[in-house]
């Protein structure tokens, strides 16, 4: 892929040749973490009921099985009120409300004698 000045781009870097011995080397601990892993993993000898230290996952289970592990969630009750009212209870009697303004409307519609075609919820029944 190189052009006729020699210039190529897969093997062009912006980094430093520190960052790139720092890649290689970082690229070589992981491979000999996988290696060391599927050796645990795969060895028939080895004990079959236990785990594998990994420390992202104890970090995780113990953020999980903490007591205190909601208290994220709650920095103030005070603050989450307001849109516990708007996401939930508003809505919710605003629809209930006019659900039975509707409902009196057809009703008052149906007993006026209003014509089938001239009332306002003719397709709600």
């Amino acid at each position: 892929m190189a052009d006729q000045n020699g210039w190529d781009a897969r093997t062009s870097y912006n980094i430093s040749p520190q960052e790139i011995q720092a890649r290689q080397k970082r690229t070589e601990m992981r491979a000999e973490r996988k290696a060391e892993f599927m050796m645990k993993k795969t060895n028939p000898f080895g004990p079959s009921n236990t785990s594998l230290y990994n420390p992202a996952w104890e970090r995780y289970m113990q953020q999980r099985a903490s007591l205190n592990r909601f208290d994220r969630f709650y920095n103030s009750r005070r603050s989450f009120f307001p849109y516990f009212l708007i996401w939930n209870i508003i809505p919710l009697v605003g629809l209930t409300y006019w659900y039975t303004i509707s409902i009196k409307k057809a009703d008052e519609q149906c007993r006026e004698g209003l014509p089938y075609h001239a009332r306002n919820m003719k397709y709600s029944y």
